[in-house]
């Protein structure tokens, strides 16, 4: 394992057992989510900065309002990392409404699609960027119009934010999307790569690299190619090392997580300790490569890429959740 590796792994643990027992009402997942967002961006963790982000979110958003809920903790972690946090809360509460007029849906997924957007634009730039979100947004969902939805709203942000001009970038991400989706067989998976593969100006070509990876992580018993899972397989495969390199890097910092106090396979799943693993993976590429376009997609894309599914993740226990419990009470009700 690379050194820059470990040291963020070391970095990240530490983060997540400094905030572990603090803002209690919040889920542990999002502790952890936390503890890596500070950790890819060589950070200590900082709660009382990111208490004074909550108190800042809580005064200038309704207590209805997305920003709210659980995603405050994420959202205030990312403010807390930037010099201006009061100028980038009102680009990303501008950008939010701006989205919103461009008839994306109010959701977790558009508040950091909004954040990532005014983290990485200036106040000039962000209607030129929300019209080209937009524009990626409706090109995709007019090919694959059942499979494009929210969840794809970050992906179009980073998209927008890259430069890629819409119509050519569409037409690649469709001849992505179409060689990688006879071998994925799932119609998700293979758009999310074609999106991240996209970010770093890919081709064609690429999907060969994400097949390759796909397949190294299965010879190792550890897999990549699960539904949440699919955008960081095509991040990963943006970086310059072969798939058989890139794989054992991952499973190694897995392993080593998972020997952690606190990180066992009863306190962390399987796919949540391989997002980490994946995300400290590819950004420790990224700081030793880095300067060029793929590198810079990959830095900016990991935090976003592994939020996105994060929220993914608890909105499906959240439903999962709410339908055990319903399903609870109807069979007590018949009984009675």
């Amino acid at each position: 394992m690379r050194d820059i590796t470990a040291r963020r792994i070391d970095l990240f643990i530490g983060n997540y057992r400094g905030i572990k027992g603090k803002f209690f009402w919040q889920p542990t997942i999002l502790k952890r989510l936390i503890a890596m967002i500070y950790a890819v961006n060589d950070r200590t963790m900082n709660d009382a900065a990111i208490r004074e982000s909550m108190r800042m979110v809580k005064k200038y958003t309704s207590p209805f309002s997305y920003f709210r809920g659980y995603m405050i903790l994420a959202v205030s972690a990312m403010l807390s990392l930037e010099k201006d946090q009061k100028n980038i809360l009102d680009k990303a509460l501008k950008v939010y409404e701006m989205m919103k007029a461009e008839k994306f849906w109010a959701s977790p997924f558009l508040v950091i699609a909004a954040c990532q957007i005014a983290i990485e634009s200036g106040e000039e730039d962000l209607a030129a960027i929300v019209t080209r979100a937009r524009a990626f947004y409706k090109g995709m969902r007019s090919r694959h119009f059942l499979i494009t939805g929210s969840r794809d709203y970050i992906s179009v942000a980073l998209l927008a934010i890259s430069g890629i001009d819409v119509q050519s970038g569409l037409l690649r991400m469709e001849e992505m999307h179409k060689a990688i989706k006879p071998k994925v067989r799932y119609s998700l998976g293979s758009q999310a790569i074609a999106q991240v593969l996209l970010m770093g100006n890919g081709n064609e070509g690429n999907t060969e690299r994400v097949l390759s990876l796909r397949d190294a992580f299965r010879q190792r018993k550890l897999r990549l190619d699960r539904d949440y899972a699919y955008p960081m397989l095509g991040l990963i495969a943006l970086l310059g090392a072969d798939a058989d390199t890139l794989a054992d890097e991952v499973i190694e910092a897995f392993k080593y997580m998972r020997k952690q106090k606190g990180f066992g396979a009863w306190s962390v799943n399987k796919l949540e300790l391989i997002l980490f693993a994946s995300a400290f993976v590819a950004m420790s590429h990224a700081t030793v490569e880095g300067g060029n376009a793929v590198i810079s997609a990959v830095s900016n894309g990991v935090t976003a890429m592994v939020i996105n599914q994060f929220i993914a993740l608890i909105i499906m226990m959240t439903t999962t959740a709410v339908t055990s419990s319903t399903a609870a009470a109807s069979a007590a009700s018949a009984g009675s």
